[in-house]
């Protein structure tokens, strides 16, 4: 399978990218790409496409569809810049020959799911997280998500390219935007999608990760830390106060907009208060209010098991 790697940048995580350049060189693909475009570098073994004109607009459209117009495969990979392949990536999308547009799993460093396998105005899931093999009328391909389509997708539909990233008049940032119909340029370019009648699948084994430790997961939606925090933060606090305290100081975090620190202090003051009901019942009830939970994400406050080996493999092994 030939397949063009396309990466939008505006430069600020070089160590990201540079990982995610030996995940990709570390599949093993015979004949394949890599077309990074936006504010980056010439270098060995990528194409670049200079357009840093569009990355200080943010109009990630206009960047995807410049580098989708030169790529030279059948498949195109839709990628940013903080993304990174799990080893058996490439051996597992061999085993989904038969696409239009294909997602896949997206983990984040703590254990929990990313905007994956998604859906936008649904009417009967809203804007959520779904579980892998669920399936919904209203699906919508995330960003730059390492999504995969055909080039004759790309040859059909384009991304609208009056959106931009900024908050500007015509993208979706509040939920009175979402409440009028408003779209981004993923979500509109997966609606065009659907107007075509262009399939989109989903294979939940096809796994990668969102390298920035700054989102975890809450019920069915992905939350994003302030002030990049990791998940770690918590971990030099003193927390030893009874479960009902820790409790009620997650619940003045949440109402007061710290919505992932909250879920991860009471996450880990229960593992300092193993099984506690209060604790656990705190959990539910949050997760129930934000459309209950997925039955297959974690919490790991120090990262999870196989993504600390993946990122220690591409650091200390792999060229």
């Amino acid at each position: 399978m030939n397949i063009s790697f396309i990466i939008v940048t505006n430069g600020a995580k070089p160590k990201e990218l540079e990982l995610q350049l030996k995940s990709i060189r570390a599949q093993k693909i015979p004949t394949y790409e890599i077309v990074v475009v936006g504010d980056w570098k010439e270098g060995d073994g990528y194409s670049y496409i200079p357009a840093k004109e569009l990355t200080d607009k943010k109009l990630l459209g206009a960047l995807r569809n410049r580098a989708c117009d030169q790529a030279k495969h059948e498949n195109l990979v839709i990628s940013d810049d903080d993304m990174l392949f799990t080893l058996n990536w490439y051996k597992t999308l061999l085993n989904n020959p038969d696409f239009e547009i294909l997602t896949g799993r997206v983990n984040l460093p703590d254990g929990g799911r990313y905007w994956d396998h998604v859906c936008y105005q649904s009417p009967t899931n809203g804007h959520s997280i779904l579980e892998g093999d669920q399936t919904d009328s209203h699906l919508y391909m995330s960003g730059g998500q390492s999504w995969i389509m055909k080039k004759s997708v790309f040859q059909r539909v384009r991304w609208g390219e009056q959106f931009d990233m900024a908050g500007g008049s015509q993208s979706m940032s509040s939920l009175q935007d979402y409440a009028e119909g408003k779209h981004n340029e993923d979500t509109d370019f997966a609606e065009q999608c659907r107007k075509e009648n262009i399939p989109i699948s989903h294979n939940h084994n096809l796994t990668v990760w969102h390298n920035d430790d700054s989102y975890t997961t809450i019920g069915k939606f992905c939350r994003r830390r302030q002030n990049n925090r990791k998940a770690n933060w918590m971990l030099n606090w003193d927390l030893n106060f009874p479960p009902h305290a820790l409790a009620h100081l997650g619940s003045a975090l949440f109402s007061s907009g710290l919505q992932a620190e909250a879920f991860d202090l009471v996450r880990h003051a229960l593992t300092l208060n193993f099984q506690n009901p209060e604790l656990k019942a705190w959990l539910k009830q949050t997760e129930t209010l934000n459309g209950g939970a997925l039955t297959d994400v974690e919490f790991h406050s120090g990262g999870a098991p196989s993504y600390n080996e993946l990122v220690n493999f591409l650091d200390n092994d792999c060229g």
